[in-house]
């Protein structure tokens, strides 16, 4: 099994994904969780990650399978409501983590 420093791509396998799910999480010790809530249905997700505060923005990341591939899906959350960014579906860690650090720590 992969970490997350030498994966890629995230894994298809659940249990998996999962573990280094888990293991990324609890690297970023700088996500403190949100009190909010999506009021609808994320429709391209399998499962909501969660909603946290990182940086100065509200994010939901939520889990998705398509085409075959996983990915993680980013959701910002906004004074108008939700704004998903061009590039709103992350395919790796190191990929999630240059998202995040443009949109939110920057």
């Amino acid at each position: 099994m992969a970490t997350t420093e030498e994966s890629t791509t995230l894994p298809l396998d659940w249990n998996e994904w999962r573990t280094l799910w888990a293991a990324y999480r609890y690297e970023q010790n700088d996500w403190q969780t949100s009190t909010w809530r999506p009021k609808g249905v994320n429709f391209m997700a399998d499962e909501v990650l969660g909603v946290w505060r990182i940086g100065h923005r509200t994010v939901e990341l939520s889990e998705v399978t398509f085409l075959g591939l996983r990915g993680i899906g980013i959701t910002y959350v906004t004074g108008a409501g939700t704004e998903v960014p061009e590039d709103g579906v992350a395919h790796s860690f190191a990929e999630l983590t240059a998202i995040l650090d443009r949109d939110c720590r920057a």
